[in-house]
Formats: structure tokens, C-alpha cells, sequence
């Protein structure tokens, strides 16, 4: 990571792309100054994909892309290789769903049974992943192979009840979730874009979905 110093990298800023790219150089013991330098070398994209298209085409040094697209680009430049993933940095990339406070308080049987719904989804592509590959592929409105719904799929972990318990943590604990928050709050913080002290991070759970209820 060190060596992306004076390197042109592309990544889509303000997505996740953007922050695997802040916490690996972080951890890699650069310092802000050269974590800054890299960042404005960078080659802006409008999505996580083009990256990994300039990469292949030899118009950058590196990109930050989602799979399969990046790892198809390493093949497809000889001699390169990827040098940090969430393979290496576990617990990171992590996708929320989110809700308004009012929308909630509305609509709190709407919320519940979503969440049902979606853990029950979690639960038969985890149980039997061929069949839900398979079904995946056949909505035509998804536009999503078979075999690449099985190759996007294959590279993620679907979280479960107590995968969520564990993400979230108790009430004042420390967790994944606080950890990746207060990281983005840092990071928006050196870009320039938050300013103060920012959020406190337990005040935007709610755990009743989690609760022993849900299952």
C-alpha cells in the first residue's frame, strides 16, 4: 500500500471503494500528508466498475472496484496482482438498510415484517445457494446471470440473526458497527466534508428488529 504513493489509483470517491482505499493506506502507516497526496492523484469515477476497466486498459497505476469486474482485470493485465481486499480486511464493507425515524413510527409492522422477510431471504440462500443462484437468475428484471449471481454471492457473507447481534452489539458496547462509523467520520473528517465532532453512533440504532422476536 505504501507504494501507491505518486501512483495515479482510480476509485469512485464517497463509496466504499473510497473507504477501503482510506483504511488500507491508514493502516499501512502512511502518514495524513501522504494519504492526502494519494487521494488528490486520484482518478475519480461515477461508479465502483470503471476502475477496474481503466486498471485493465493500463490508464492507472491501481484501482479500487468490486468483484468479479476487479478480478477480472487482474487477469487481464499480466504481472498485476491485488494487494488488499476485504478478504484481508474482514468486517469493513458493510451494506445497511436504512429508515427514516418517521417512516418507523408509522409504520412499525411494515419495518418487522421486512426485516423477517429479509432474514428468511438470508436463510434459504445460505441453505440451499444453488436453488436461490438459479432463482436469482431467472427474474428477468434483475439482469443478473446465474452464474454471476453465484460469483457475486460467492465473494460476500450474508448476515444471519446472530450475525447482526454481533454486528451491532450492546447498547454502549464496542462493536463493528461504532468501529465503522466513527472510521467514516474520520475519513469524511480529512476530506474536508464534516466538520465538528460529528455523530454519536448508538444514537442511530435500533435494535427491536434483532431482539429475540425476530427469527
Amino acid at each position: 500500500m505504501k507504494d501507491l504513493v505518486g501512483k495515479k489509483v482510480a476509485f469512485a470517491p464517497y463509496t466504499p471503494s473510497h473507504f477501503l482505499l482510506y483504511t488500507g493506506l491508514k493502516a499501512s502507516g502512511l502518514s495524513a500528508a501522504q494519504r492526502s497526496e494519494i487521494f488528490s492523484q486520484g482518478i475519480h469515477t461515477k461508479d465502483g466498475i470503471e476502475p477496474a476497466t481503466l486498471f485493465a486498459q493500463q490508464k492507472v497505476d491501481a484501482a479500487v472496484a468490486w468483484d468479479p469486474d476487479m478480478t477480472d482485470a487482474v487477469e487481464k493485465r499480466p504481472g498485476s496482482r491485488k494487494i488488499y481486499d476485504t478478504r484481508t480486511a474482514k468486517n469493513l464493507i458493510a451494506d445497511i438498510l436504512v429508515v427514516s425515524d418517521r417512516f418507523a413510527a408509522r409504520n412499525p409492522q411494515t419495518i418487522s415484517r421486512f426485516a423477517e422477510g429479509w432474514l428468511e431471504g438470508v436463510k434459504f440462500i445460505n441453505e440451499q445457494p444453488a436453488r436461490a443462484y438459479t432463482l436469482i437468475g431467472n427474474i428477468k428484471d434483475f439482469n443478473i446471470p446465474t452464474d454471476l449471481a453465484k460469483s457475486m454471492l460467492g465473494g460476500v457473507k450474508l448476515a444471519d440473526l446472530n450475525d447482526h447481534k454481533g454486528f451491532f452489539g450492546a447498547p454502549g458496547a464496542a462493536s463493528d458497527y461504532a468501529r465503522i462509523f466513527k472510521t467514516a467520520q474520520d475519513m469524511y473528517r480529512e476530506e474536508g466534508v464534516l466538520k465538528g465532532a460529528g455523530s454519536d453512533p448508538e444514537a442511530s440504532i435500533d435494535r427491536s428488529l434483532i431482539s429475540p422476536s425476530v427469527r
